[in-house]
């Protein structure tokens, strides 16, 4: 497996473990969709977990540009590494937004993926996914380094 098929598994499998405010994430609906803004390595290759199975619904991958993304529509949001615009920023209660451009945790965004060496990493901006209504697993957050204002944590 390549870094990125390793940073899309990984997205897939922390998926999973997340928490969503009034069940959002597990919610109606047939879909779970993975809203991708931008392009890149990583946003192209999500498309192989089109029809896979998040909280008992099937992931659809749609493609957004610059608008405000809520829950109801995007419980996930993943932003391309190149991708210059912060409309991630303005995501709405309930959305998990992730990236592999370094620093995106720390920017205020709420997961990063990341290679360190031989390893591929995980970041939680735990502030963030609070303010946005979402928890992690302390097994999850075991395995992380843990960004909260603005510091790390190994």
């Amino acid at each position: 497996m390549d870094e990125t098929q390793l940073k899309v598994a990984l997205l897939y499998k922390l998926v999973k473990f997340v928490s969503w405010p009034d069940r959002r994430g597990a919610g109606q609906g047939r879909h779970f969709n993975i809203c991708v803004l931008g392009e890149g390595r990583v946003a192209g290759r999500l498309q192989v977990l089109q029809g896979r199975k998040v909280k008992g619904r099937k992931i659809q991958i749609l493609e957004v540009e610059n608008e405000r993304v809520t829950a109801d529509r995007c419980p996930v949001l993943f932003v391309a590494k190149g991708t210059e615009t912060q409309v991630w920023r303005e995501a709405g209660q309930g959305v998990l937004s992730a990236s592999d451009r370094r620093g995106f945790a720390t920017d205020g965004g709420i997961l990063e993926l990341r290679r360190e060496g031989k390893r591929m990493r995980f970041v939680i901006n735990r502030s963030r996914a609070k303010r946005a209504g979402l928890s992690f697993p302390a097994q999850v957050l075991a395995l992380a380094i843990i960004v909260n204002d603005g510091e790390d944590r190994e």
